[in-house]
Order: structure tokens, then sequence, then C-alpha cells
């Protein structure tokens, strides 16, 4: 093969790596101007965000109380939610018999217009999972109540004080 088109080949091979490599950066530029170049809207869809909090937030109790109930409660401000899942942490060594329930009359309203979805309770890892959702036939609205109810005793052979019931994301 001729010198010449020896050295043409790697100038076209060069220039061929130069263009694909200004391409790639290319984009990489346009990605993160269309990540920055909003964060309004960033902004305004982190705040369409419902409050889920636990009534009493707080509970104070002992291996010889009776078994407690807490009310897991949402409120959705002024979005409509149309479900809800749940998946909570907790320490089994602390806490026992616990189990989650729908209570009849809830934020979704009574037991035709809302479906359980999920409900389950891994004691040995000390998980809930639980998932509520409206009916086919309902239309979402904003709303504030209870989705669930939340209930445990202390385990007697605690060796803790306290403990924690954690919401995962």
């Amino acid at each position: 093969m001729p010198k010449r088109t020896i050295i043409l080949i790697i100038i076209l091979t060069v220039l061929t790596g130069i263009l694909v490599m200004l391409a790639v950066r290319n984009e990489q530029r346009k990605a993160e101007k269309r990540t920055d170049s909003n964060p309004e809207a960033v902004q305004k869809e982190a705040m369409r965000t419902a409050m889920l909090t636990f009534e009493p937030s707080a509970v104070t109790a002992n291996a010889s109380t009776a078994a407690q109930v807490v009310s897991v409660m949402l409120d959705s401000k002024e979005h409509a939610v149309g479900g809800v899942q749940l998946e909570l942490l907790y320490d089994p060594a602390v806490l026992s018999n616990v189990a989650i329930t729908t209570p009849p009359q809830n934020y979704f309203g009574d037991a035709s217009q809302y479906a359980i979805i999920l409900n389950e309770v891994d004691r040995a890892r000390g998980r809930v999972s639980y998932g509520i959702a409206v009916a086919p036939t309902v239309v979402a609205v904003p709303n504030i109540g209870v989705i669930a109810q939340l209930s445990f005793t202390v385990n007697p052979q605690a060796t803790v004080a306290s403990t924690e019931i954690q919401v995962l994301n």
C-alpha cells in the first residue's frame, strides 16, 4: 500500500476520533444545562408532597403495658392521593406482636372505596410493608385521615430503654 494512503487513513482516523469526542462532550453539556436550567421545576415537583405522621407521635410503654396502637395519618395537603405504600422498620428485640390493620373508615373512605394491596409483617427482620389504594371506580381527592393502625407490645426480654419505628423512603 502506498505511503500516502497510509498517512491519509491515519489522518482520517484521528479526525474521526476528535469529532466523536467533541460530539460526546457537547451532549454532556446539553444534559447538564437541562438539569440546571430550570431549578423552579425541580423545586415545585419536590413540594408536591403529602405528610405522614404517627398519632400519638411518641408512646411510653414497658413490658407490663397493654398493646399499644398508633394511627398512621396522611395529610395530602391540596393534592389528590390515590394510594400509599408504607415501609417501616422496628427493632424486633424490643417490639413484639407487631401488626398493621386498616380501620373500616379511613382516609380513602369505607371498605368499598379502597383496596389493601400489601400487608406483610416480617417479625424476624422487623419490617412492616403496607399498601392501600383507592378502588378503580373511585376518584382520589385531597384529604386528611388515618390510613392504618400499627399495634405492638414491648418484648418482656427487651434490654434497651427506648426504640424508634423508622419510615423508609
